[in-house]
């Protein structure tokens, strides 16, 4: 996660590293037309300028077994993706890694090149590239038919969130368990799915013992941080899982969209940065 200063307000983004493990620290960053923090970063940010960062952080991680790597990416999605596989490669040259990988057009695919030198040099290496500018979008059903040439495989899957839904849906059609799916989301700020209390709540974090009042319009997060309780937290938007908790008695609410599986969401989790209490509420944290 990227703090900048610009024009004299801050700002917060969390970028992917885009490089293996040991290397350089480098993310890839998609200009976004209108994009206060892109603009900057590709108009402005010079060799020799400072600023603040965190991390690593998030759950979009190598597995430490031996199975097949399954990878899904689209677009900038890649960009993760490409920082796992030179990564695996270098860890275990032998195990088999499978991308498929859609892009408009041959010269908009990011990483081409690489990723061609990769499969060049590592026969485990198996590229499948997609344009959809002349072929069919990747959907379910194409998915579903690549994926079941991998058994055993843990699956990794970048994109838009439609082919992301798509895929997943495919994925557990094959009967794939949900620990083998892992997502990377990227996600503008959650949008307000509930109206937020009006009224002071209590918050109990059992491992810190502190109880805290969430102040009207304040997250979990805010209200921790505001007290001093230590949890984990990268980019504040509900997209990276680092302020993953369990809310273990209580009600609270959650703004949409965000990073986690319905599995989490079922088992109690929560994400501290774009979760608020809506009565007085048990945290394990």
């Amino acid at each position: 996660t990227h703090f900048f200063v610009i024009d004299g307000a801050p700002h917060k983004r969390a970028y992917s590293l885009c490089v293996p493990e040991g290397g350089t620290p480098a993310c890839t960053i998609k200009n976004i037309a209108g994009g206060a923090v892109s603009a900057y970063i590709s108009g402005h940010l010079k060799p020799g300028d400072r600023y603040w960062v965190l991390g690593p952080s998030g759950e979009f991680t190598l597995s430490e077994g031996v199975e097949p790597l399954a990878f899904v990416a689209a677009g900038s999605g890649i960009t993760p993706v490409m920082s796992l596989i030179e990564t695996a490669l270098a860890r275990a040259p032998q195990r088999p890694i499978h991308l498929l990988y859609s892009s408009r057009t041959p010269a908009e695919t990011i990483f081409a090149a690489r990723l061609q030198q990769l499969a060049e040099r590592h026969a485990s290496l198996r590229l499948s590239l997609v344009y959809t500018q002349s072929e069919s979008r990747v959907d379910g059903a194409r998915i579903n038919t690549w994926a079941s040439q991998i058994p055993g495989a843990t699956f990794y899957l970048c994109g838009p969130s439609g082919l992301m839904e798509s895929a997943e849906r495919g994925l557990r059609l094959l009967q794939i368990p949900p620990a083998r799916i892992k997502r990377e989301v990227f996600l503008a700020a959650a949008r307000e799915t509930h109206a937020r209390p009006t009224e002071p709540q209590e918050i109990y974090f059992q491992k810190s013992g502190k109880r805290v009042e969430q102040r009207p319009g304040e997250s979990i997060l805010d209200a921790a941080l505001r007290e001093s309780v230590a949890i984990n937290f990268s980019c504040t938007v509900g997209g990276c899982g680092s302020c993953k908790v369990r809310v273990t008695g209580g009600e609270s609410a959650l703004s949409e969209p965000n990073c986690l599986t319905p599995e989490e969401k079922a088992q109690g989790f929560t994400l501290a940065c774009s979760a608020f209490a809506v009565q007085p509420i048990v945290v394990e944290a």
